[in-house]
């Protein structure tokens, strides 16, 4: 029998966005069209939308990013989807805290882009070099 397992979309647009494709709007039908693919494996869409529209990644006090950690921690969710890493943070520590966090909780994070690469313990040594990379090359 297939596990149904609850999809979490986190969806942030910098302060300055450059580009319509980096809109939480576009995150989010990327993400919303990833977990549709992987429909017959048993992911669906969670109600709540965790959209950070306006905020930089410097931080992770953000009003959807906190919603989405207490949704984590309340058991509501499986798998966080986001369509790219530095999405969740442009630190690195911030980063591994969180992906942390959610195995913590049992929680999965998918990478629309890295869809391959997940939060076992076996995948950090790549996305440790993959956050710090980034954090580097992107701006917010």
């Amino acid at each position: 029998m297939m596990r149904r397992q609850r999809c979490a979309i986190y969806t942030r647009q910098s302060s300055e966005p450059s580009h319509r494709e980096t809109s939480c709007k576009a995150q989010f039908d990327t993400c919303l069209k990833f977990i549709a693919s992987m429909k017959p494996i048993g992911l669906e869409l969670t109600g709540t939308r965790y959209d950070d529209a306006g905020y930089g990644g410097a931080t992770l006090d953000r009003p959807a990013l906190r919603e989405l950690i207490q949704s984590v921690r309340t058991g509501c969710v499986d798998i966080v989807v986001v369509e790219y890493l530095d999405r969740l943070s442009r630190s690195v520590f911030d980063v591994l805290t969180l992906m942390e966090s959610f195995r913590d909780h049992g929680v999965d994070l998918r990478i629309v882009t890295c869809p391959d690469l997940t939060i076992s313990p076996s995948d950090n040594f790549m996305i440790n070099p993959l956050a710090s990379y980034l954090g580097v090359k992107l701006s917010n």
